[in-house]
Formats: structure tokens, C-alpha cells, sequence
């Protein structure tokens, strides 16, 4: 719930928002354009995110769009998964410039 209440308040306060990871569409046209995602980046939705808003597109965030997640059921599993952002974020952040 707290992800959903960051993006909806970055949306309605300034129009912005990031494509989510596990739920999300694109016209294909976009992504054509864009030649697809990175497969090196470990973080897909934080790598689209950046070259779509680079191409000057929107992104919309739709509220009541429903998805649903499996949460880490251990702590070591979370952490893993954790570290496996940042490290995808460090990738996409490092080929940005």
C-alpha cells in the first residue's frame, strides 16, 4: 500500500509517477522506439522509466489498476531481492551518463 500512496501522490501533485514493476502497459509503438528494454538492467521499470520520460512520453498512473504480489516470505529472500534493486538501479543509473 505505501508504494501505491508514493506514486498517487507524485501523480496528483505533479503529474508524474514511475512504471511499476509488476504491473504495467506500453504501447508497442513506445517501446519500438525506445528498441526495446535492456536486458542487462535488473530494474526494467526503473530503466523504461527514465528513457520514456527522456522521449518526452507520459506516464500515466491509473489507481485502479489491480495487481498482485507475492511478498518475500524470509528475511533472506528480501534482502536478496533488495539487493538485486539497488544493483539494477547502480546499472541503469551508471548508463544513464
Amino acid at each position: 500500500m505505501k508504494q501505491v500512496k508514493g506514486q498517487a501522490g507524485r501523480w496528483f501533485c505533479f503529474k508524474l509517477t514511475t512504471i511499476p514493476g509488476t504491473n504495467f502497459a506500453i504501447r508497442k509503438s513506445i517501446l519500438d522506439e525506445l528498441g526495446g528494454w535492456d536486458e542487462g538492467a535488473l530494474s526494467e521499470d526503473t530503466e523504461l522509466t527514465i528513457r520514456v520520460y527522456n522521449l518526452v512520453y507520459k506516464i500515466m498512473f491509473y489507481p485502479a489498476a489491480v495487481t498482485w504480489e507475492q511478498e518475500p516470505e524470509t528475511w533472506r529472500v528480501w534482502w536478496k531481492q533488495r539487493t538485486g534493486w539497488v544493483q539494477g538501479n547502480l546499472y541503469v543509473i551508471g548508463n544513464i551518463y
